[in-house]
């Protein structure tokens, strides 16, 4: 493939909250081809678990086919992300990357994009 012809995939970024499902799918239908989400509520790593993961699992159960990549600073939102079917992790910087590095390894997770503050 010419180099000129490489078009990186369109990532639509969905903050978990009300009505996950249906902005993932007015992203998908406009044009994203990843779905990438990220908590509301990073206050606690319990609270951010308690959002990603039901979003996750609300995405697959409805059918999206679209690749889920998890949008996290922590390691265990990230392992636990992947765990409920994330299979791509857009690592935000932190305190916990090489935890993280190993956690995506384990997992055969694939890394979309290179580390990034928000």
């Amino acid at each position: 493939m010419p180099a000129s012809a490489f078009r990186p995939p369109v990532i639509a970024r969905v903050v978990t909250g009300v009505d996950v499902l249906s902005r993932a799918r007015a992203a998908l239908a406009g044009g994203a081809e990843i779905i990438e989400l990220a908590s509301e509520d990073t206050a606690s790593v319990q609270r951010e678990l308690d959002c990603i993961v039901p979003a996750i699992e609300a995405l697959i159960d409805a059918g999206i086919a679209a690749p889920i990549a998890i949008a996290s600073r922590r390691a265990l939102v990230v392992d636990q992300a992947i765990e409920a079917g994330a299979t791509l992790v857009c690592p935000l910087e932190g305190e916990e990357a090489a935890e993280m590095a190993e956690i995506i390894a384990l997992h055969g997770a694939e890394i979309a994009g290179k580390p990034r503050a928000i």
